[in-house]
């Protein structure tokens, strides 16, 4: 598991990039919310790191 504290000003795909570094192990998906539905995030999730993104729409 992974999370940060922002600003409620700050945008959160800005942060899932570098959260995602930071995930030390394998996890088999990522459950999150609309704000993270954005295809290059939904591509570097699966590609780079074998996760299957799951976007509650």
């Amino acid at each position: 598991m992974a999370w940060e504290v922002t600003k409620a000003s700050t945008a959160d795909i800005t942060r899932a990039f570098p959260i995602l570094d930071h995930v030390q192990t394998s996890h088999p998906e990522l459950m999150a919310e609309r704000g993270y539905d954005a295809t290059e995030l939904l591509r570097e999730t699966w590609d780079t790191h074998g996760i299957k993104p799951v976007i509650d729409i």
